[in-house]
């Protein structure tokens, strides 16, 4: 029921992920670079100190904002589009799998949505609750609250919020996310020449979701379906249903 044809095609939507996410890097990149290589040729031709240094401030913040900004929202936009294609292939397997077997108790009849629904009728109704133990699950609900987080209260962090909070500390233990650049450290006591301690605070925050987290979080989807996989034959296999 789960094999051949279904899991290759689930595993050809997740590669499709990785492939945009590639093409779409090199496009930021590519004109990124572009915009560093005019600003750097318009300087050349300034003579003039002040108009130069003017221009370079000019230039310095449209690299930053394409650098940061611009991608920034366009990699966010790119999370959410796979998020949803993983929310969307766990309800495609409950729907297969009631529909395959004639189970009376459908997807829609559970109470909640999304994946922790797709999770109980996975887990409970079909007998496979071992793929949500693996450590790929917690962090895939980790991505569900960044993605609530960006959805309704967009990429600034407020850290007085709890769903922010929640999202920071997940940031924190990913190493291709930073919130480095909106650290400043400030003199413990400022008039106390021999204190060297420092505090660091930060000063609005945001999310800058890259092409590095992308690909784990991506990765993070494969190897969460392989597990399921895996255990949906198992399944099949039990109870005796062909391919």
């Amino acid at each position: 029921m789960f094999k051949g044809y279904y899991r290759k095609y689930i595993f050809h939507r997740i590669d499709e992920l990785k492939r945009y996410i590639e093409f779409s890097n090199k496009l930021l990149c590519e004109k990124l670079e572009k915009e560093k290589i005019d600003n750097a040729l318009e300087i050349a031709q300034i003579e003039d100190e002040f108009y130069k240094e003017k221009f370079l401030e000019l230039a310095y913040e449209s690299e930053n904002e394409l650098k940061f900004d611009y991608s920034s929202m366009h990699w966010s936009s790119i999370f959410i589009t796979q998020y949803s294609y993983i929310e969307h292939i766990l309800d495609e397997i409950c729907e297969f799998y009631a529909a395959k077997t004639g189970a009376k108790l459908k997807l829609k009849d559970l109470n909640g949505a999304g994946i922790e629904r797709a999770k109980n009728y996975i887990s409970k109704f079909m007998g496979l609750p071992e793929p949500f133990g693996k450590a790929e699950w917690g962090r895939i609900k980790d991505y569900a609250k960044i993605r609530n987080k960006i959805i309704h209260a967009g990429l600034y962090l407020d850290q007085d919020l709890d769903i922010d909070k929640q999202v920071i500390k997940i940031i924190s233990k990913i190493n291709s996310v930073s919130l480095e650049r909106f650290y400043h450290h400030e003199p413990d006591d400022p008039y106390d020449e021999s204190n060297n301690n420092f505090n660091s605070i930060l000063y609005d925050p945001k999310l800058e979701l890259n092409a590095d987290f992308l690909n784990v979080v991506v990765t993070d989807y494969d190897k969460f379906f392989d597990h399921l996989f895996d255990e949906l034959e198992k399944l099949v296999d039990k109870n005796g249903k062909g391919n």
